[in-house]
């Protein structure tokens, strides 16, 4: 079924670029994908922040008319299964905003459908556009669940204990679909190749990853403290874009027309 949605997705964009020469970009995708998770921690410790995920695809934009675009886009990233904390106590900090977990995770595809507006705000070789839609997730690891036991990120001052974690990561949904919505700023390298930066906000519609377990400190390891997580596909996203636009073909003379 993965395979077949991929290659349906790049026979998409292939099929675009041939039938609309002349008002089509093609463009290669890369950024960060900051999950918003939903936490249940009484305790705390779990950061908040996690590592982000990293995304890098294709994409297809098709100029309709002056002010408006829609574009397909076919990318690769994760959604993370592990977890970190901290002893978030009071005269010690963290020396790691994100943890010490690592990146990766449950490999996804997530194919883009979107609509840009052009704006009227330029600046010499700066445009900006505003674009909204929606996006489908489709996780495509093998993994059902993953499992650590490990301890937790170190901290300043380091007392002679540790944080010591046992939990679960579990795909409660293969398939989601998402809303996005941000600005775009475009900068025009020449006439057909430009860079684009941009700055979105993603909703996920249902639980896609469940991360739950419990942890405890060294120095008082009768007291357990429960926690779970959930991944809903919410995120913060940056990405920069290299886009081609593609010529105008080239329509062969007739015979008659190389007649004088």
């Amino acid at each position: 079924m993965t395979k077949l949605l991929f290659f349906l997705s790049a026979s998409y964009l292939i099929q675009t670029v041939s039938l609309a020469q002349g008002k089509f970009s093609l463009g290669i995708d890369a950024g960060l994908r900051i999950e918003k998770a939903v936490f249940d921690d009484p305790k705390g410790y779990l950061f908040r922040d996690l590592w982000p995920s990293g995304t890098i695809g294709l994409s297809g934009t098709y100029a309709h008319s002056e002010h408006w675009e829609f574009e397909m886009g076919v990318y690769r990233t994760t959604f993370i299964n592990k977890i970190s904390a901290t002893y978030r106590e009071p005269g010690y900090f963290s020396m790691t905003r994100v943890g010490n977990q690592g990146g990766g995770g449950f490999s996804s595809l997530q194919i883009p459908f979107r609509a840009i507006y052009t704006t009227p705000l330029k600046y010499k070789k700066l445009n900006v556009h505003l674009f909204g839609g929606i996006t489908l997730f489709q996780l495509i690891d093998n993994s059902i669940w993953t499992r650590k036991i490990g301890s937790g990120t170190e901290f300043f001052p380091q007392p002679d204990f540790n944080i010591t974690m046992d939990y679960t990561s579990t795909i409660v949904n293969r398939t989601s679909v998402a809303f996005e919505i941000g600005p775009e700023i475009r900068y025009d390298l020449s006439k057909r190749i430009y860079l684009a930066y941009r700055l979105s906000a993603t909703m996920g519609t249902q639980d896609m990853v469940n991360i739950e377990g419990n942890y405890f400190v060294s120095n008082s390891p009768w007291i357990v403290h429960d926690f779970e997580v959930t991944l809903r596909g919410r995120s913060i996203n940056h990405f920069i874009s290299l886009r081609y636009r593609l010529g105008e073909k080239v329509r062969p003379l007739q015979d008659w027309e190389n007649e004088d």
